[in-house]
């Protein structure tokens, strides 16, 4: 088990040499717990004794561990949800945009679909009337 925080040790070493030239000593940043170093040794000792017990997969795991170990218990930005407008705002949203009445607008979708966007209605002559509107297929 050494020989694998050994390696995990090094991929952490040389992570940190090859990012900014110096040892990342666990710290406190704005609030956020960084493992640096030891995280990738520690990391990389664990993921080479786990999966195969390789010191090559000891070493990389070092190499990528803090940063891993940083991802993961990152916050999530929450993701802000945008409810879609009613079928009634987007009616008077376009027809703002046409320069047509909006109540008159309106008045017609709800007069012949109810506002249903899926409305149909199939006529004596077999021709289809669809959506807001009623659309006649022909």
């Amino acid at each position: 088990m050494l020989l694998y925080f050994v390696f995990g040790a090094i991929g952490s070493l040389l992570k940190d040499i090859v990012n900014d030239n110096c040892l990342t000593l666990p710290s406190i940043k704005e609030g956020k717990f960084y493992l640096g170093f030891f995280g990738g040794m520690i990391i990389g000792a664990i993921a080479g004794y786990l999966t195969d017990h390789s010191i090559i997969m000891a070493f990389t795991s070092g190499f990528t561990g803090a940063s891993v170990i940083t991802m993961l218990t990152a916050k999530k930005k929450e993701e802000t949800v945008t409810e879609t407008p009613s079928i009634e705002e987007q009616i008077k949203s376009i027809a703002l945009e046409y320069g047509v009445d909006q109540v008159l607008a309106l008045n017609v979708a709800n007069c012949e679909s109810g506002l249903n966007i899926k409305a149909t209605n199939t006529n004596t002559d077999g021709s289809v009337d669809r959506g807001l509107y009623q659309i006649n297929n022909k």
